[in-house]
């Protein structure tokens, strides 16, 4: 295994062929976000220029993988004929970013959209896929696919260049069908942030002396400061971590797990006729002056048509760089959550966010609200309860706001004594549950709430499980509506059994029947 520890310096490119020289090419050709001509540091132009048939990456976040990746292949298909190339990734989350980044080379260049024959756009539904392609007129395709628990959607192609996209989180029965895919004498470049796992094709991959491995850590990237390192080390809680190590460092470090079963995530997705997805920003809300004309613009934005049966709400509500993931299940009587409705909301302020969870309940009439008092929950909670305009409602019987870092108790031993269970492992199991008793249903024309599922993961600590952050609002806002559920709440307040951990009593017949 040769290891490119990339700390060079830049490389004097003059005289390159760009025909030859992908990062040559790169620059003539294609554009930065800013309209400028491309402009590669120095480690990633190491990798576009390394002539090795088998590459793998060991990478921090937010180094240029992805940049790297959509040049490479964009050159390829540009000074070959008749070669073919698979963008591989765990799932279609993963190939979106790719996507947008190729549709923005093309769309910005008349010379690179000249030689493009045909787009055909679309993830498809059911048991036939129409997933993304591109064909060029000089004979070149390229084929995306998202690799699912089997790798299905692999089988049948056979390519020149393979690039594997998150391979670290590609099942192992996808990898069997995905080596296949490889034409003899051809090229597989494989990009990842490692996950810690050490019995997986990724892993070996990347200590195989057969392979090149380029290590790029997060600082390497040009805007890294002492200020960024310091708010990924609170991020992620130190240096010892599994999320800095993998993450940041781009490093095996220690071991992460998926939080669900991908195959129980799989078999919950299916057609939802009723889904319904909204996606509001601040911005819609600009201009308006008065809170009548925010809840009058949100009803319009909204149009909320209603559920048929007995619904339930969880809520993560972020702000700045969090988004507000507010979602909608509707229960029928086999006790089957389907969710039918999903809002998601970017820099809406807390104050638009109180009024949007009142139109929903307004139209859905939930038994149940639960959103988590992170961030903007604790001010949104307020609202609901206190604010006059809101009193009708009675969210004083039904809303909880819960505390992620807090205990639950979820029973009595033998001895009375309760029984506790921190609360987001509590809410966690609940989800496992219903996934493992096939009583969830998630839509499949939203491929996000998928994505989350299928790629949120934990490692254990010396405290016990801790789940990672980032790419969970919508796993979170599910953990909400699970715990909300699971309790028949009082009219009352919710009891503080201990501090400083809120604490929440699930007590009645729905709780006993459902999770006793």
């Amino acid at each position: 295994m040769e290891t490119i520890a990339s700390n060079y310096s830049p490389v004097d490119d003059f005289g390159l062929d760009p025909m030859r020289h992908p990062s040559q090419w790169g620059k003539i050709f294609l554009r930065d976000r800013d309209g400028s001509p491309r402009r590669f540091r120095h480690y990633q132009v190491d990798d576009l220029e390394c002539a090795s048939k088998r590459i793998a990456h060991l990478d921090g976040r937010a180094v240029g993988k992805t940049i790297n990746l959509s040049s490479l292949l964009l050159w390829f298909v540009n000074v070959n004929k008749g070669k073919s190339v698979l963008v591989a990734a765990p799932y279609q989350g993963h190939l979106d970013a790719i996507i947008e980044e190729l549709e923005f080379q093309l769309d910005q260049s008349d010379i690179l959209r000249s030689g493009l024959r045909k787009r055909d756009v679309g993830h498809g539904s059911g048991k036939r896929q129409a997933y993304y392609q591109l064909t060029f007129k000089n004979g070149c395709t390229v084929y995306f696919r998202p690799a699912g628990v089997k790798g299905y959607a692999f089988r049948s192609l056979h390519v020149d260049l393979l690039l594997v996209d998150e391979a670290a989180r590609l099942p192992e029965r996808a990898w069997n069908a995905l080596m296949q895919c490889l034409k003899p004498h051809g090229s597989m470049r494989v990009y990842s942030t490692p996950n810690g796992l050490r019995d997986t094709t990724y892993y070996r991959i990347t200590e195989s002396e057969e392979w090149t491995v380029f290590h790029w850590p997060t600082w390497l990237a040009p805007d890294w400061d002492m200020k960024r390192r310091k708010e990924l080390l609170v991020f992620y809680g130190g240096e010892n971590t599994s999320g800095w190590q993998h993450e940041a460092a781009g490093e095996h470090g220690m071991p992460t797990y998926g939080t669900f079963n991908v195959k129980q995530v799989m078999n919950a997705v299916t057609d939802i006729h009723e889904y319904k997805q909204v996606k509001l920003h601040g911005s819609m809300l600009e201009d308006c002056l008065t809170e009548r004309q925010v809840r009058e613009r949100l009803e319009s934005l909204l149009s909320l048509t209603g559920g048929n049966g007995m619904c339930w709400l969880g809520g993560d509500l972020g702000y700045a760089n969090d988004p507000t993931e507010l979602l909608v299940f509707e229960e029928d009587e086999d006790d089957v959550l389907w969710l039918i409705l999903r809002v998601h909301a970017e820099r809406v302020p807390y104050p638009a966010i109180s009024e949007i969870i009142s139109l929903i309940e307004k139209v859905y009439t939930p038994e149940a609200l639960g959103i988590d008092r992170g961030g903007n929950g604790t001010a949104v909670e307020q609202d609901l309860l206190q604010l006059d305009k809101y009193a009708m409602q009675g969210f004083a019987g039904k809303l909880m706001g819960i505390d992620f870092g807090s205990s639950t108790i979820i029973g009595e031993d033998e001895a009375g004594q309760p029984i506790k269970r921190r609360t987001k492992e509590h809410m966690t199991l609940l989800i496992n549950r219903q996934l493992n008793a096939r009583k969830i249903k998630i839509p499949s024309s939203d491929k996000e709430v998928e994505d989350q599922l299928c790629t949120h993961t934990y490692t254990l600590g010396q405290k016990g499980i801790i789940y990672k952050k980032g790419h969970d609002h919508i796993v979170d806002a599910i953990r909400c509506m699970m715990l909300a559920r699971s309790m028949e709440l009082d009219p009352q307040p919710v009891k503080q059994i201990e501090m400083p951990d809120l604490t929440f009593l699930p007590t009645g017949p729905n709780f006993n029947r459902r999770y006793g």
